[in-house]
């Protein structure tokens, strides 16, 4: 249930902001068309870099936004936390054949010899 619900807001999202950025660079060539027009018919030209113009601000209006969202989550990372998003709370969770020294780690190589992928096994008890 959860995997859908991730699945439909990010779909949805998606939606939302593709559809404000064409908005904002719609916006945005209207605007520099009209300001550069002069009342005239607006030439291939004009509507060519009215098109350039629209690009580059629905780009920096995304990055903006990427930029506020990006300091908006910042402070809710935690450093410290373990790899792989394995808390220390769940440390017998390794990939198979993985001890617990890590300088005696073997490679991915040597945990699929057996031909098999490597896999997560839980060691400790069940």
């Amino acid at each position: 249930m959860a995997p859908a619900t991730i699945n439909v807001s990010q779909q949805i999202g998606a939606s939302i902001g593709t559809a404000l950025l064409n908005s904002i660079a719609t916006a945005a060539a209207a605007s520099f068309i009209a300001a550069h027009a002069a009342g005239a018919v607006p030439s291939r030209v004009l509507v060519a870099q009215a098109a350039v113009h629209s690009y580059t601000v629905a780009f920096w209006v995304g990055a903006a936004i990427l930029t506020a969202a990006a300091l908006a989550v910042a402070p809710l990372l935690r450093p410290g936390q373990a790899e792989l998003g394995v808390s220390a709370a769940r440390s017998d969770i390794r990939p198979r054949g993985v001890t617990t020294d890590r300088r005696t780690q073997p490679s991915v190589a040597e945990i699929a010899t057996d031909g098999a992928p490597a896999c997560v096994e839980l060691k400790g008890p069940s």
